[in-house]
């Protein structure tokens, strides 16, 4: 089952798998994003690869995400979006079968799709739902990261989003408008203070992921508070492939 974007309205088609990819049985994949282990998504995110006649030639599988985020004039109907995280339920299930964990850690976000993800999670492997184990970095404690860096590389791209940055320094900052080439230097994620108990089995959600860097930082973090944690990552939908 695939996906059709029309007038920015998004519809599951289960007559492919364009777009992303829904189907129980390629799914949920593994991918490599540079960490110690793979990350698991639950659906295929494709490039478009031939237009649809009558329809918006959607490049990748994003505008589902836009659509189950409510942003960007995207939409889904209610039926669709419940096939969907009843799919995540049922693949999550199988994947997690026989593995547990201390708490499910949705990542930041000012939608409600990795916490979604991570309650579906929990009901299905019962564990339990930590929501306030992280927050975004603000643009100020961003800008400070920069001001660590003495590379050469990109130093034009990095000085421009300094300088954008510095612009609203008390605002949440978001990874979306960052240029991939500068995305790796970036921690987006930061450690709440305090602490409830010791992790050693975590599983972290995200929505989406594109570069990894938001896993990357908060596995960073995660690790400086609990070295020994065993950090499994999960994500809605994976890097393009």
């Amino acid at each position: 089952m695939g996906i059709d974007v029309e007038n920015k309205n998004v519809y599951l088609n289960d007559n492919h798998s364009r777009l992303v990819d829904t189907s129980f049985r390629y799914n949920p994949v593994e991918h490599d994003i540079g960490l110690d282990r793979y990350i698991v998504a639950v659906f295929q995110r494709k490039k478009q690869r031939r237009k649809s006649r009558g329809r918006e030639a959607a490049n990748d599988g994003s505008p589902l995400m836009y659509a189950l985020k409510g942003i960007n004039g995207y939409s889904i109907s209610e039926a669709d979006e419940n096939i969907i995280y009843n799919r995540a339920g049922l693949l999550c299930q199988n994947r997690f079968d026989n593995e547990s964990f201390d708490v499910i850690v949705p990542l930041p976000s000012s939608k409600p799709v990795a916490k979604r993800l991570a309650h579906i999670c929990a009901d299905e492997v019962g564990s339990q739902v930590v929501e306030d184990c992280f927050s975004k970095a603000t643009n100020r404690e961003v800008v400070a990261q920069l001001n660590q860096l003495s590379i050469q590389e990109h130093r034009k791209g990095l000085l421009e989003l300094k300088k954008k940055l510095e612009t609203n320094p008390n605002g949440e900052f978001t990874m979306k408008d960052v240029d991939r080439k500068l995305r790796g230097f970036i921690s987006p994620i930061v450690l709440n203070p305090g602490g409830r108990g010791v992790y050693s089995r975590v599983l972290l959600v995200d929505d989406l992921v594109s570069t990894g860097s938001s896993f990357k930082s908060a596995c960073e973090v995660l690790k400086g508070k609990y070295p020994y944690a065993h950090i499994t990552c999960l994500t809605l939908l994976g890097p393009i492939v």
